[in-house]
Protein backbone atom coordinates (compact mmCIF):
# COMPACT_ATOMS: atom_id res chain seq x y z
CA UNK A 1 0.00 0.00 0.00
CA UNK A 2 2.84 2.45 0.74
CA UNK A 3 4.27 1.92 -2.74
CA UNK A 4 0.84 2.56 -4.21
CA UNK A 5 0.39 5.82 -2.32
CA UNK A 6 3.86 7.12 -3.17
CA UNK A 7 3.50 6.49 -6.89
CA UNK A 8 -0.14 7.29 -7.50
CA UNK A 9 -1.20 10.16 -5.29
CA UNK A 10 1.03 12.90 -6.73
CA UNK A 11 0.30 11.81 -10.29
CA UNK A 12 -3.44 11.45 -10.45
CA UNK A 13 -5.22 14.63 -11.52
CA UNK A 14 -8.80 13.47 -11.80
CA UNK A 15 -9.83 15.01 -8.45
CA UNK A 16 -11.56 13.56 -5.45
CA UNK A 17 -15.31 13.74 -5.10
CA UNK A 18 -15.45 15.47 -1.78
CA UNK A 19 -19.10 15.08 -0.79
CA UNK A 20 -19.84 14.60 2.86
CA UNK A 21 -21.87 12.44 5.18
CA UNK A 22 -21.63 13.37 8.85
CA UNK A 23 -17.96 14.35 9.06
CA UNK A 24 -16.54 11.98 6.44
CA UNK A 25 -16.26 11.95 2.64
CA UNK A 26 -16.81 9.17 0.14
CA UNK A 27 -16.82 8.66 -3.63
CA UNK A 28 -20.63 8.77 -3.67
CA UNK A 29 -23.30 11.03 -2.21
CA UNK A 30 -23.59 9.97 1.42
CA UNK A 31 -26.87 11.86 1.74
CA UNK A 32 -28.34 9.15 -0.51
CA UNK A 33 -26.69 6.20 1.22
CA UNK A 34 -29.32 3.46 1.47
CA UNK A 35 -27.70 0.11 2.13
CA UNK A 36 -26.09 -1.01 5.35
CA UNK A 37 -22.64 -1.09 3.75
CA UNK A 38 -22.99 2.38 2.20
CA UNK A 39 -23.98 3.84 5.58
CA UNK A 40 -21.08 2.03 7.19
CA UNK A 41 -18.66 3.53 4.64
CA UNK A 42 -19.97 7.04 5.20
CA UNK A 43 -19.77 6.71 8.95
CA UNK A 44 -16.19 5.43 9.12
CA UNK A 45 -13.35 7.87 8.29
CA UNK A 46 -10.81 5.19 7.39
CA UNK A 47 -13.12 3.19 5.13
CA UNK A 48 -14.42 6.41 3.55
CA UNK A 49 -10.88 7.34 2.56
CA UNK A 50 -10.32 3.85 1.17
CA UNK A 51 -13.49 4.27 -0.89
CA UNK A 52 -12.18 7.57 -2.33
CA UNK A 53 -8.80 6.05 -3.03
CA UNK A 54 -10.27 3.04 -4.78
CA UNK A 55 -12.48 5.32 -6.87
CA UNK A 56 -9.39 7.13 -8.17
CA UNK A 57 -7.43 3.93 -8.79
CA UNK A 58 -10.41 2.36 -10.59
CA UNK A 59 -10.85 5.40 -12.89
CA UNK A 60 -7.15 5.39 -13.68
CA UNK A 61 -7.15 1.66 -14.43
CA UNK A 62 -10.01 2.16 -16.91
CA UNK A 63 -7.67 4.29 -19.02
CA UNK A 64 -6.11 1.04 -20.24
CA UNK A 65 -8.55 0.48 -23.10
CA UNK A 66 -7.58 -3.15 -23.64
CA UNK A 67 -8.50 -4.11 -20.08
CA UNK A 68 -11.29 -1.60 -19.38
CA UNK A 69 -14.25 -3.95 -19.91
CA UNK A 70 -12.70 -6.74 -17.85
CA UNK A 71 -11.98 -4.24 -15.06
CA UNK A 72 -15.59 -3.03 -15.10
CA UNK A 73 -16.95 -6.57 -14.79
CA UNK A 74 -14.50 -7.39 -11.99
CA UNK A 75 -15.54 -4.21 -10.19
CA UNK A 76 -19.22 -5.16 -10.37
CA UNK A 77 -18.43 -8.57 -8.93
CA UNK A 78 -16.33 -7.00 -6.19
CA UNK A 79 -19.18 -4.62 -5.24
CA UNK A 80 -21.54 -7.58 -4.87
CA UNK A 81 -19.04 -9.29 -2.58
CA UNK A 82 -18.41 -6.11 -0.60
CA UNK A 83 -22.13 -5.59 -0.08
CA UNK A 84 -22.29 -9.01 1.56
CA UNK A 85 -20.12 -7.81 4.47
CA UNK A 86 -21.67 -7.68 7.91
CA UNK A 87 -19.16 -5.45 9.72
CA UNK A 88 -16.52 -2.75 9.24
CA UNK A 89 -13.59 -5.17 9.41
CA UNK A 90 -14.95 -7.12 6.45
CA UNK A 91 -15.56 -3.97 4.40
CA UNK A 92 -12.09 -2.61 5.14
CA UNK A 93 -10.48 -5.90 4.14
CA UNK A 94 -12.46 -5.94 0.88
CA UNK A 95 -11.22 -2.46 -0.04
CA UNK A 96 -7.60 -3.27 0.78
CA UNK A 97 -7.68 -6.42 -1.33
CA UNK A 98 -9.33 -4.65 -4.27
CA UNK A 99 -6.82 -1.78 -4.10
CA UNK A 100 -3.95 -4.25 -4.12
CA UNK A 101 -5.39 -5.97 -7.18
CA UNK A 102 -5.89 -2.75 -9.14
CA UNK A 103 -2.61 -1.04 -8.27
CA UNK A 104 -0.40 -2.55 -10.94
CA UNK A 105 -3.03 -1.95 -13.63
CA UNK A 106 -3.37 1.70 -12.56
CA UNK A 107 0.36 2.26 -12.53
CA UNK A 108 0.61 0.99 -16.11
CA UNK A 109 -2.23 3.28 -17.17
CA UNK A 110 -0.53 6.27 -15.58
CA UNK A 111 2.77 5.42 -17.24
CA UNK A 112 1.08 5.24 -20.63
CA UNK A 113 -0.76 8.49 -20.11
CA UNK A 114 2.27 10.27 -18.59
CA UNK A 115 -0.06 12.27 -16.41
CA UNK A 116 1.50 15.39 -14.93
CA UNK A 117 0.16 16.82 -11.66
CA UNK A 118 -1.11 20.39 -11.74
CA UNK A 119 0.99 21.40 -8.73
CA UNK A 120 4.60 20.29 -8.27
CA UNK A 121 7.36 21.12 -5.81
CA UNK A 122 10.06 22.60 -8.05
CA UNK A 123 12.39 24.03 -5.40
CA UNK A 124 13.11 22.77 -1.91
CA UNK A 125 11.95 19.22 -2.55
CA UNK A 126 11.73 17.12 0.57
CA UNK A 127 10.24 19.77 2.86
CA UNK A 128 7.08 18.21 4.23
CA UNK A 129 5.12 21.47 4.27
CA UNK A 130 5.46 21.87 0.48
CA UNK A 131 5.13 18.20 -0.43
CA UNK A 132 1.98 17.88 1.69
CA UNK A 133 0.34 21.04 0.41
CA UNK A 134 1.09 20.16 -3.22
CA UNK A 135 -0.48 16.75 -2.60
CA UNK A 136 -3.56 18.44 -1.12
CA UNK A 137 -3.87 20.82 -4.09
CA UNK A 138 -3.61 17.95 -6.55
CA UNK A 139 -6.52 16.23 -4.82
CA UNK A 140 -8.82 19.18 -5.55
CA UNK A 141 -11.29 18.66 -8.42
CA UNK A 142 -9.57 19.57 -11.67
CA UNK A 143 -12.46 21.81 -12.69
CA UNK A 144 -11.79 24.15 -9.75
CA UNK A 145 -10.12 27.46 -10.54
CA UNK A 146 -6.54 28.05 -9.49
CA UNK A 147 -6.43 29.11 -5.80
CA UNK A 148 -5.34 32.67 -6.52
CA UNK A 149 -7.78 34.88 -4.62
CA UNK A 150 -7.34 32.84 -1.45
CA UNK A 151 -5.39 29.77 -0.47
CA UNK A 152 -7.42 26.59 -0.32
CA UNK A 153 -7.82 25.00 3.09
CA UNK A 154 -9.80 21.96 4.15
CA UNK A 155 -10.61 20.10 7.37
CA UNK A 156 -9.47 17.01 5.44
CA UNK A 157 -5.94 18.47 5.55
CA UNK A 158 -5.51 19.10 9.31
CA UNK A 159 -1.74 19.63 9.21
CA UNK A 160 -2.26 23.03 7.59
CA UNK A 161 -4.62 25.50 9.20
CA UNK A 162 -5.06 29.17 9.98
CA UNK A 163 -3.94 30.65 13.30
CA UNK A 164 -6.63 31.50 15.83
CA UNK A 165 -7.51 34.88 14.36
CA UNK A 166 -9.64 37.37 16.29
CA UNK A 167 -11.74 39.64 14.08
CA UNK A 168 -11.30 43.34 14.88
CA UNK A 169 -14.04 45.91 14.32
CA UNK A 170 -12.95 48.34 11.61
CA UNK A 171 -14.89 51.48 12.75
CA UNK A 172 -13.49 51.05 16.28
CA UNK A 173 -9.90 50.85 15.01
CA UNK A 174 -9.72 53.56 12.35
CA UNK A 175 -6.44 55.06 13.59
CA UNK A 176 -4.83 51.64 13.52
CA UNK A 177 -6.13 50.98 9.99
CA UNK A 178 -4.89 54.41 8.89
CA UNK A 179 -1.42 53.57 10.17
CA UNK A 180 -1.48 50.35 8.18
CA UNK A 181 -2.67 51.98 4.96
CA UNK A 182 0.06 54.62 5.26
CA UNK A 183 2.58 51.79 5.12
CA UNK A 184 0.95 50.02 2.17
CA UNK A 185 1.44 51.36 -1.33
CA UNK A 186 -1.46 53.52 -2.66
CA UNK A 187 -2.25 50.87 -5.27
CA UNK A 188 -3.11 48.44 -2.48
CA UNK A 189 -6.15 50.41 -1.33
CA UNK A 190 -6.66 53.44 -3.63
CA UNK A 191 -7.32 55.85 -0.75
CA UNK A 192 -5.54 59.14 0.12
CA UNK A 193 -3.30 59.06 3.20
CA UNK A 194 -2.13 62.70 3.21
CA UNK A 195 -4.05 63.31 6.43
CA UNK A 196 -6.11 61.22 8.81
CA UNK A 197 -9.23 63.38 8.40
CA UNK A 198 -9.11 63.23 4.60
CA UNK A 199 -8.47 59.49 4.63
CA UNK A 200 -11.25 58.90 7.19
CA UNK A 201 -13.82 60.77 5.08
CA UNK A 202 -13.07 58.67 2.00
CA UNK A 203 -12.77 55.44 3.96
CA UNK A 204 -16.07 55.82 5.82
CA UNK A 205 -17.88 56.77 2.61
CA UNK A 206 -16.58 53.62 0.90
CA UNK A 207 -17.64 51.50 3.84
CA UNK A 208 -21.11 53.06 3.90
CA UNK A 209 -21.61 52.61 0.14
CA UNK A 210 -20.31 49.05 0.14
CA UNK A 211 -17.43 50.04 -2.17
CA UNK A 212 -14.90 48.22 0.02
CA UNK A 213 -15.02 45.33 2.43
CA UNK A 214 -11.85 45.56 4.55
CA UNK A 215 -10.88 43.01 7.13
CA UNK A 216 -8.65 43.37 10.19
CA UNK A 217 -7.60 40.45 12.38
CA UNK A 218 -5.08 39.74 15.09
CA UNK A 219 -3.54 36.65 16.57
CA UNK A 220 -0.92 35.91 19.19
CA UNK A 221 1.71 33.27 18.55
CA UNK A 222 5.43 32.58 18.74
CA UNK A 223 7.11 32.84 15.35
CA UNK A 224 10.17 30.91 16.58
CA UNK A 225 10.54 27.79 18.67
CA UNK A 226 10.81 28.93 22.30
CA UNK A 227 10.43 32.54 21.11
CA UNK A 228 8.20 35.21 22.67
CA UNK A 229 4.51 35.36 21.85
CA UNK A 230 3.87 38.26 19.48
CA UNK A 231 0.73 40.04 18.35
CA UNK A 232 0.36 39.85 14.58
CA UNK A 233 -2.10 41.85 12.51
CA UNK A 234 -3.55 40.66 9.22
CA UNK A 235 -5.17 43.33 7.07
CA UNK A 236 -7.00 43.10 3.75
CA UNK A 237 -8.05 46.46 2.20
CA UNK A 238 -10.95 44.79 0.39
CA UNK A 239 -11.40 41.06 0.90
CA UNK A 240 -14.06 40.80 -1.82
CA UNK A 241 -12.08 42.63 -4.52
CA UNK A 242 -10.61 39.54 -6.14
CA UNK A 243 -13.89 37.65 -6.38
CA UNK A 244 -15.72 40.77 -7.55
CA UNK A 245 -13.24 41.46 -10.35
CA UNK A 246 -13.21 37.80 -11.30
CA UNK A 247 -16.99 37.89 -11.65
CA UNK A 248 -16.90 41.09 -13.69
CA UNK A 249 -14.06 40.16 -16.06
CA UNK A 250 -14.07 36.38 -16.01
CA UNK A 251 -10.73 36.07 -14.21
CA UNK A 252 -8.20 38.51 -12.84
CA UNK A 253 -4.91 38.25 -11.01
CA UNK A 254 -5.32 39.89 -7.63
CA UNK A 255 -3.06 37.52 -5.70
CA UNK A 256 -3.21 36.86 -1.99
CA UNK A 257 -4.04 40.31 -0.71
CA UNK A 258 -3.56 39.97 3.05
CA UNK A 259 -0.72 42.02 4.57
CA UNK A 260 0.93 41.06 7.85
CA UNK A 261 2.43 43.25 10.58
CA UNK A 262 3.81 42.98 14.09
CA UNK A 263 1.86 45.11 16.55
CA UNK A 264 3.02 46.37 19.92
CA UNK A 265 -0.35 46.57 21.65
CA UNK A 266 0.98 48.36 24.73
CA UNK A 267 2.66 51.11 22.73
CA UNK A 268 0.04 50.95 19.96
CA UNK A 269 2.81 50.82 17.37
CA UNK A 270 2.91 48.86 14.13
CA UNK A 271 6.23 47.34 13.18
CA UNK A 272 6.17 46.80 9.43
CA UNK A 273 9.86 46.29 8.71
CA UNK A 274 10.94 43.34 10.77
CA UNK A 275 13.82 42.78 8.36
CA UNK A 276 14.51 43.12 4.66
CA UNK A 277 13.34 39.53 4.24
CA UNK A 278 10.39 39.65 6.65
CA UNK A 279 6.71 40.01 5.85
CA UNK A 280 6.93 43.83 6.04
CA UNK A 281 3.38 44.42 4.87
CA UNK A 282 3.78 42.30 1.74
CA UNK A 283 0.67 40.38 0.60
CA UNK A 284 0.81 36.81 1.85
CA UNK A 285 -0.97 34.34 4.11
CA UNK A 286 0.22 33.26 7.55
CA UNK A 287 -0.56 29.60 8.13
CA UNK A 288 0.38 26.94 10.65
CA UNK A 289 1.78 23.65 9.42
CA UNK A 290 1.98 21.10 12.21
CA UNK A 291 1.61 24.10 14.57
CA UNK A 292 4.63 25.93 13.17
CA UNK A 293 4.14 29.28 11.36
CA UNK A 294 4.87 29.66 7.65
CA UNK A 295 3.97 32.31 5.11
CA UNK A 296 2.56 31.47 1.68
CA UNK A 297 2.92 34.05 -1.09
CA UNK A 298 1.77 33.85 -4.71
CA UNK A 299 3.73 34.97 -7.76
CA UNK A 300 3.06 34.76 -11.50
CA UNK A 301 5.80 34.54 -14.10
CA UNK A 302 5.65 36.01 -17.58
CA UNK A 303 4.30 33.48 -20.06
CA UNK A 304 6.73 31.55 -22.19
CA UNK A 305 5.23 30.57 -25.51
CA UNK A 306 1.68 29.41 -24.65
CA UNK A 307 2.32 28.70 -20.98
CA UNK A 308 2.48 30.94 -17.91
CA UNK A 309 3.71 29.80 -14.52
CA UNK A 310 2.48 30.49 -11.01
CA UNK A 311 4.32 29.84 -7.78
CA UNK A 312 3.46 29.44 -4.13
CA UNK A 313 6.57 30.53 -2.24
CA UNK A 314 6.65 29.05 1.25
CA UNK A 315 8.80 30.83 3.83
CA UNK A 316 9.71 30.07 7.43
CA UNK A 317 10.90 32.26 10.30
CA UNK A 318 14.43 32.31 11.60
CA UNK A 319 16.61 34.64 13.66
CA UNK A 320 19.44 35.97 11.48
CA UNK A 321 22.02 38.16 13.23
CA UNK A 322 20.25 41.15 14.74
CA UNK A 323 17.08 40.42 12.76
CA UNK A 324 14.68 38.63 15.11
CA UNK A 325 12.28 37.31 12.46
CA UNK A 326 13.84 36.85 9.06
CA UNK A 327 11.21 35.31 6.78
CA UNK A 328 13.35 32.93 4.73
CA UNK A 329 12.53 30.94 1.61
CA UNK A 330 11.96 27.24 2.19
CA UNK A 331 10.29 25.78 -0.89
CA UNK A 332 8.22 26.52 -3.98
CA UNK A 333 5.08 24.91 -5.43
CA UNK A 334 4.64 25.61 -9.15
CA UNK A 335 1.73 25.30 -11.55
CA UNK A 336 1.11 26.02 -15.22
CA UNK A 337 -1.71 27.96 -16.82
CA UNK A 338 -2.60 28.86 -20.41
CA UNK A 339 -1.21 32.16 -21.69
CA UNK A 340 -4.73 33.30 -22.55
CA UNK A 341 -5.84 32.88 -18.93
CA UNK A 342 -2.78 34.75 -17.66
CA UNK A 343 -3.46 37.67 -19.99
CA UNK A 344 -7.07 37.93 -18.82
CA UNK A 345 -5.93 37.88 -15.20
CA UNK A 346 -3.50 40.79 -15.49
CA UNK A 347 -5.77 43.13 -17.50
Amino acid sequence: MQKHNAMLTPLICVGWLMLSFTSYAASFDCAKAASKVEKLICGDAEISKLDEELNLVYKTALQDAKQAEAIRQAQKQWIRERNGCEDAACVKRAYEERLHGLTSVSEKAIYKQKTKPRFTVTEGKGWTVCESYAKFLNNLPVEEAYPICHLKLSPDFPDLKEPDWEEMDIPSNLELVYGIEKILSPSEHDRPVDSFDHWKTVYERQLHNGEASPRLRRTRLALLDNGPVETILAYDPDRKACERKAKEKGYIFDAIHTSLFLWDEREQKIQPYISSLAFAGLPRELLLFQRKPFTFGLWLDLPKDAIAFGYFNVNHFKKVGAEPYANLFRCKISFEMPRELYERMIK
